[in-house]
């Protein structure tokens, strides 16, 4: 009788095995596999019902053991939890990889957002790690010195830019990395056009531990300012000169 339960209850168990592992299939999307493991335990558990048929028939000559029946009835046990806990696991694993791609694609977007504006704005904007390499540049860059973003990156400013004028700008960011904090510059780029200038705002980037990896900088430009206040300048001196000129003869 001990021996006829615990086939029964093995057989269920077997049972149960089987349709858990039919369920994994759309938790894991291992469809061949999980098939081809629930069809095995599928057929042991039929196996053990032909045992247990001929059992209860008495057309066995001879009585299953008691102790191999217990392990069988063990390994039952073993396999319906080792399954059933199988299934949380991947679910937690598909829901780790559908909040991943939800944040990766959020990031996608912010990235296509902020490389919209960069690319929008008529100042010039770079970023350039502390070795001094470029890492970004807008369209604004890319349109007035005739670059791209793809080719620039890993370069330095002495790969487009005159000697003088790269290191320049390379001593410039170095300011900012040993300040750490935003610096205005005055800075002279020669163009087709002829020299131009610009009023450089750079700033460095910091790391979560709060260490400077890379420098922005967003760089207008001032060249008509500069000439309109070179201009006005020139006016004052002579009018200024004209004061005088005019106070000298009202004093002869």
């Amino acid at each position: 009788v001990i021996i006829i339960l615990i086939l029964i209850v093995s057989i269920l168990l077997q049972f149960v095995a089987s349709g858990l592992s039919l369920r994994l299939i759309k938790v894991t999307g291992k469809r061949l596999a999980w098939l081809l493991i629930s069809t095995a335990i599928f057929l042991m558990a039929l196996r053990r019902c032909i045992t247990l048929y001929h059992l209860l028939s008495d057309e066995v000559s001879h009585v299953p053991d008691l102790m191999a029946e217990c392990v069988a009835l063990v390994i039952s046990i073993l396999m319906v939890i080792g399954i059933s806990q199988i299934g949380p696991y991947f679910s937690t694993i598909r829901r780790s990889e559908k909040e991943l791609q939800s944040k990766n694609e959020a990031l996608s977007e912010s990235e296509e957002h902020l490389r919209s504006i960069l690319d929008n704005a008529t100042a010039v904007i770079y970023i350039k790690d502390i070795q001094h390499r470029y890492i970004l540049i807008n369209r604004q860059f890319e349109n007035l010195f005739g670059v791209r973003n793809e080719d620039m990156k890993g370069k330095t400013d002495h790969a487009i830019f005159p000697i003088e004028e790269a290191d320049t700008f390379i001593m410039n960011n170095e300011i900012v990395l040993s300040c750490g904090r935003a610096v205005e510059f005055e800075e002279e780029v020669l163009q087709k056009d002829g020299m131009h200038t610009y009023l450089s705002v750079k700033s460095p980037i910091r790391n979560t531990s709060g260490v400077p990896y890379a420098v922005c900088g967003i760089s207008t430009d001032i060249t008509q300012r500069k000439k309109a206040e070179t201009k006005m300048n020139s006016y004052s001196a002579e009018l200024e000169r004209s004061n005088q000129e005019l106070e000298n003869f009202a004093y002869i």
